[in-house]
């Protein structure tokens, strides 16, 4: 037990570390830009560019599936609550982050300099637990 209790303490905080890193370089390269100029840059972009963003909101994505797999391992409380521990492709995401900002003007101008928390928070409106 006191073996599984120190290897569980290494992966929690490698995991924890590799997400503040990867969160760090994010912020570090990225712009400010509101949640509108996101929004319409993906439907008025060009298929390279949609796919781009497909893949950059997947991969965070995966990355929420992957803390909620070690949450549920651990007997904790997942961060949010998809039927069936269903994942979801990139395009998938970004209908997810459409359908939560709405027509709220508040969010739409909000800026932000990655679309992570942004995916959170709109998971978790559409799947609380």
């Amino acid at each position: 037990i006191i073996c599984q209790t120190s290897r569980m303490r290494k992966l929690t905080a490698t995991l924890c570390l590799t997400l503040a890193v990867l969160l760090f370089c994010a912020q570090a390269n990225a712009k400010d830009y509101t949640i509108e100029e996101f929004l319409n840059g993906y439907r008025s972009g060009d298929m390279i560019l949609k796919r781009v963003m497909e893949g950059d909101v997947a991969q965070m994505g995966h990355a929420f599936v992957s803390v909620n797999g070690f949450l549920k391992n651990q007997n904790k409380d997942l961060i949010y609550c998809p039927p069936n521990e269903k994942t979801f492709t990139g395009d998938k995401y970004i209908e997810i982050i459409r359908s939560y900002v709405g027509n709220n003007e508040t969010l739409l101008k909000r800026k932000i300099s990655n679309t992570s928390m942004l995916l959170l928070f709109a998971l978790r409106k559409k799947y609380p637990c």
